[in-house]
């Protein structure tokens, strides 16, 4: 009798474990309660031993609940960025124009194909002398005060060596002056630009010659209009009246003078001339390379 209850307690219960723990699954909540409930076990222990098609059906049904819980969270999240989403566009630093060399605002000669930069009053009085000490400026100087030592015109200071230092001082003056009067002062108030826009080799020799040889009279305001060059007319003009004052006695006078300011507007074609030529023939001879 023992042997038959311990018997029949082994074939029903092990079977009732061993289903529960298939269907239910150990460590959840409905797992625990189907340990405790024993009709519902010995239920599903028949199920499972009467039937390998219904062990199938609770793995496709199990996978299948995983399959669709997986689907689901993907649907909530983003999009993952893709590389060329995450690539920003590059554009140009603010302020420069792609493609074409921007000039510095002390920059007095605008080389052929360069930008321009708009000048403030005080860029234009810095311009004027940054321009006028720099040392071409100076060896300019010096070379008119050389001509005019060996030509022994006027000025009248004679022709030795203290009279050299008396023409390189008037030269000084009137370069000075001219620089203040034309660039600093009177080009900010008309609104002009006093700086030298070369227009290099795309135009033929003669056509460069002849708009070198204008700009004294010529020249562009700052919106890039032509207009007459008040600035520079009137700025020698007052520079010439000036620096006669320190000439000899013998020189001031109404010819003097007028022969000052005709020889500053004949010196600046010819610096203008010089300007739209200089980097060619600096390339030429080697001692400048091209852009």
């Amino acid at each position: 009798m023992n042997l038959n209850l311990r018997s029949w307690s082994i074939s029903f219960f092990v079977p009732a474990l061993f289903g529960t723990v298939l269907v239910a699954g150990p460590g959840t909540a409905q797992g625990q309660d189907r340990i405790f409930s024993p009709g519902a076990a010995r239920t599903e222990t028949m199920l499972l031993a009467s039937s390998d098609s219904a062990k199938e059906f609770f793995k496709s049904v199990a996978v299948s609940d995983a399959v669709s819980s997986s689907s689901d969270d993907t649907e909530d999240l983003p999009d993952a960025p893709s590389a060329v989403a995450l690539r920003e566009p590059v554009s140009a630093p603010r302020g420069q124009v792609e493609s074409t060399h921007v000039a510095s605002t002390l920059t007095k000669n605008i080389p052929a194909g360069w930008t321009a930069q708009p000048l403030t009053t005080r860029q234009q009085v810095v311009l004027g002398i940054h321009n006028l000490y720099s040392p071409r400026g100076i060896a300019g100087m010096v070379f008119a005060a050389g001509y005019s030592q060996l030509a022994n015109g006027q000025p009248n200071y004679g022709s030795d060596t203290d009279a050299f230092k008396k023409r390189l001082g008037a030269v000084v003056l009137r370069d000075t002056t001219e620089s203040l009067f034309a660039d600093a002062i009177l080009a900010p108030m008309l609104h002009e630009d006093s700086r030298y826009y070369v227009q290099g080799p795309q135009h033929n020799f003669f056509y460069r010659i002849a708009y070198a040889a204008s700009r004294p009279l010529i020249t562009r305001t700052d919106s890039g209009d032509s207009t007459v060059n008040g600035s520079l007319l009137l700025g020698y003009a007052a520079s010439s009246v000036l620096t006669n004052a320190s000439y000899p006695s013998i020189n001031r006078n109404f010819h003097d003078t007028a022969s000052t300011y005709g020889g500053s507007l004949g010196g600046a074609a010819l610096g203008f001339l010089l300007n739209e030529f200089h980097d060619e023939v600096l390339q030429t001879l080697h001692l400048e390379k091209k852009d």
